[in-house]
């Protein structure tokens, strides 16, 4: 119990931002989509307007701060359509919607749209993580064409991203704060950071060396400060 509040707590500490992607992106796991997802090579052929596709994708068991469904294997068939909207509904074909997407004139312009994961955040309940996963139904809208999904296999995978909320996730966001305040940047990003007034050293980075006089030479460093 006194974990679950320490958790909340600092949860409720972080700022508020327009998207929980904002601040989780960086730390989010990636979790390939599971079977009934078409899965194999090329697209499913035409699929009628209204029809719903179903998509499996995991849920942890943990606490997820955030969560999104990459919807970028849904495409217009043809792309001469008058208008496509992309809807996707929880757990049943006539379930709950968890995202209305606009509508889009042109089919070239909704496949770009589709592109962009769809954050579900809002759309995970606890039963979703004690059983595994959440169903999607995914249905493309469209006026004068059809659509289809790309099937998923190893060189376009259909995934979601979650970003768990844990006490270190927590930890390594407030110190990448910090660094950021400091204008310090390492690629990749450390686990530990020990950031003090005078120095900022990561363990496994070289120690600085006394710079040689009249030297007009600067020694590479992975890490990047911003006058």
């Amino acid at each position: 119990m006194s974990r679950l509040l320490l958790t909340l707590a600092l949860l409720l500490a972080l700022p508020c931002l327009a998207s929980p992607w904002d601040e989780y992106a960086p730390y989010a796991k990636t979790l390939p989509a599971l079977a009934p997802t078409p899965s194999g090579e090329s697209h499913m052929g035409l699929i009628e307007s209204g029809k719903p596709v179903q998509f499996r994708l995991p849920v942890p068991g943990e606490a997820v701060a955030a969560y999104r469904a990459d919807m970028g294997s849904v495409v217009a068939y043809t792309g001469k359509g008058q208008s496509y909207q992309l809807i996707i509904r929880a757990d049943k074909p006539d379930g709950p919607v968890a995202y209305e997407g606009p509508v889009i004139q042109d089919g070239d312009a909704w496949n770009a749209a589709n592109r962009d994961p769809v954050d579900l955040t809002a759309a995970l309940k606890s039963e979703h993580r004690k059983q595994g996963y959440i169903d999607l139904y995914i249905t493309g809208i469209v006026t004068g064409d059809g659509w289809t999904v790309y099937k998923s296999n190893k060189g376009r995978p259909i995934v979601a991203q979650a970003a768990i909320l844990t006490p270190e996730m927590l930890r390594r966001i407030e110190m990448g704060k910090q660094m950021a305040k400091r204008g310090i940047a390492i690629l990749p990003q450390p686990q530990q950071c020990d950031l003090r007034e005078a120095t900022s050293r990561c363990p496994g980075s070289p120690r600085p060396r006394k710079r040689r006089p009249r030297s007009s030479c600067r020694r590479r460093s992975m890490i990047a400060s911003r006058s």
